[in-house]
């Protein structure tokens, strides 16, 4: 494998190995999403870099709306059983709010939350889980 490997051990090697696996079946996922709603709206497809963040939030999420609404019409919806939006809070950056943004940048902090995912995930994987 290479030295970096040959210094962890075994489990700690499953153990990233098991994490990388659910990050790029994530990814893949969301990338695919993406690929489906630029195919149906154009305007996603697009570069964005004069629109603020604000208004990419509000068409992307409007596209979503729109996308989960044609399927539902078509009878292709994958959630039969939904229930409504679940109503969200307003979102307010304060100064505690911005401490925890450089908190969060803070690369021996980043290690730790990283680590702490991957022991999380490795915790809750199936029983009959076989790493390659």
């Amino acid at each position: 494998m290479g030295d970096t490997c040959s210094s962890l051990s075994v489990s700690t090697y499953d153990k990233r190995k098991y994490f990388t696996k659910k990050q790029e079946s994530a990814r893949k996922d969301i990338e695919r999403a993406f690929e489906v709603l630029k195919k149906r709206w154009e305007m996603l497809a697009n570069p964005k870099r004069f629109w603020t963040r604000e208004k990419i939030t509000e068409v992307v999420i409007t596209c979503i709306i729109l996308h989960n609404m044609i399927l539902d019409d078509e009878g292709h919806d994958i959630c039969q059983n939904y229930q409504g939006d679940i109503p969200r809070q307003e979102l307010t950056i304060t100064y505690e709010g911005l401490d925890n943004i450089n908190i969060i940048k803070c690369r021996e902090i980043h290690g730790n939350l990283r680590h702490e995912l991957v022991e999380h995930l490795w915790d809750r994987r199936p029983d009959n889980l076989v790493l390659d």
